[in-house]
Parts: structure tokens; sequence; C-alpha cells
């Protein structure tokens, strides 16, 4: 991924006027941008594979949509993040074939309310690249819980005409505020470590 957008960075170095310091903003452009690609492109794939495209795609912008805000684990690489990304869709893809409309209201109150609760005491997960002040911090968990409250408020109008859109709306939240919980665990452990050191 770094070696392609450097390349696709130095083209255009080398064809247009611009300092090093844009040369940075650029190279950051052209790996978020590719990558946001690559995340569509695996989406469609794996979605197409068990017939449910749509679904797929909707989970997806869920998912990154409130992770912007939520925070959570990041991975140490493309290949991991990618990797991780698509077990999380999978593992949701799968679920949503073998799944029993009739349990949905009791998965809809439980994910719901990991969800809320995740997000009202942790959220949001700041990146060590990328800290926040404390306003931002506040601004972000106020963000998580109206979303969480409106994504409820969805799920519940969806269930009457389209059982597995609003279970994709559910699983992208429970999948995003489980990766909170794995921040929280990992980043207690390096904290841990820190101050034995």
């Amino acid at each position: 991924m770094k070696t392609i957008t450097h390349n696709l960075v130095d083209f255009i170095y080398q064809n247009k006027d611009i300092d090093e310091d844009s040369r940075k903003i650029y190279e950051y452009g052209a790996e978020a941008f590719l990558s946001s690609v690559i995340d569509i492109i695996i989406t469609i794939i794996i979605g197409l594979c068990f017939g449910q495209v749509w679904q797929a795609l909707l989970y997806i912008i869920v998912f990154f949509a409130y992770r912007q805000y939520s925070g959570g684990y990041h991975a140490n690489s493309h290949f991991m993040c990618k990797s991780c990304g698509i077990i999380l869709l999978l593992s949701v893809m799968i679920l949503l074939k073998n799944f029993n409309a009739e349990f949905f209201k009791y998965f809809l109150f439980a994910g719901f309310t990991f969800s809320f609760f995740t997000a009202f005491i942790f959220a949001p997960v700041e990146h060590h690249n990328k800290p926040l002040t404390e306003q931002h911090k506040r601004k972000a968990k106020k963000i998580c819980i109206i979303l969480n409250t409106f994504g409820f408020f969805i799920c519940v109008a969806l269930s009457f005409s389209s059982l597995t859109f609003a279970m994709m709306i559910l699983c992208a939240f429970t999948n995003a505020s489980f990766l909170i919980i794995v921040a929280k665990i990992i980043n207690s452990r390096e904290n841990i470590q820190n101050e034995k050191f």
C-alpha cells in the first residue's frame, strides 16, 4: 500500500510543483483513498459470494461512519487491518445466512445495550498518532451516543420491512463496539508494561 501510494505521489511530484509538506498530505490522501477503494472491492466480493451485496455495503458504511467517532482497535499494518475487516464481515455474513428472525428482538436489545454502554463508558478511543483534546472527546462521545440511539430506532423501523438490513446496522454497531473493548484491553496492557519499566 505504502509503495503504491509513494510511487503515485512520486509521479505527481515529478510532474507538478509541490513542496515536501504537500507531498506528505498527498501521500496520506492517496493512501486513505486506496484503502477505501480496497475496502469497497472486498466488501462487494464478499457480498456477491453470499448474495447480499447491498447488505454488505450498508454494514461497511455504518461501521466506518461510527468508527470515525468511536475509535477502536487499529492494526499495525494494512494487511492485518484488511484481514480483521474481512473476518468481521465474513462472520456477519455467515450470521445473516443462519439468522433466526424470531430471535431478532433479543439480538437488537442486547446488541444496542452493549454498544450504548460501551460508547458511554469507553468512547472515544484515541489513536496514538491522533491524540484528542478533552473537548473533542466529549463531542465524540455525545455523537456516539446519539448515533446509537438513532441506530436503534432505525433498526426497529427496518425490522418491519427488511430484517437483513436491520441486522447489518446492528452488527456494524456491535462490531465497532467490540473493537473499542479490544483497544481498551490492549492500551491497558501497554500502560501496565510501561509502568513496570
